[in-house]
């Protein structure tokens, strides 16, 4: 108990930070969440049939989550992105 107090000191101004700049999140649960999707889909499927296949598929659900924190929808998103519209996804708010 005494070394998580003494971490909580040393650290006061990180852990507190949420407190100052309303932006920063109290917990890390996003975080979470965008890893919860993945490990289930690993769980479903067992695995991923080749490191390409993952990798595809990790780079589209970071495309979406991306476009859904930044308040987009992540379907328009992705259409523009399949239509070669890519500087502009995030500019014109799709």
């Amino acid at each position: 108990m005494l070394a998580l107090i003494d971490r909580l000191k040393k650290y006061k101004g990180a852990v507190c930070l949420f407190l100052e700049k309303l932006g920063v999140p109290f917990d890390n649960n996003q975080a979470e969440r965008d890893i919860r999707n993945i490990k289930t889909k690993a769980k479903v499927c067992g695995c991923f049939r080749s490191r390409t296949g993952a990798e595809e598929y990790m780079g589209l659900m970071s495309f979406i989550s991306t476009a859904r924190k930044n308040g987009f929808d992540s379907y328009h998103a992705v259409k523009k992105a399949l239509s070669g519209l890519t500087n502009q996804v995030f500019e014109l708010g799709c």
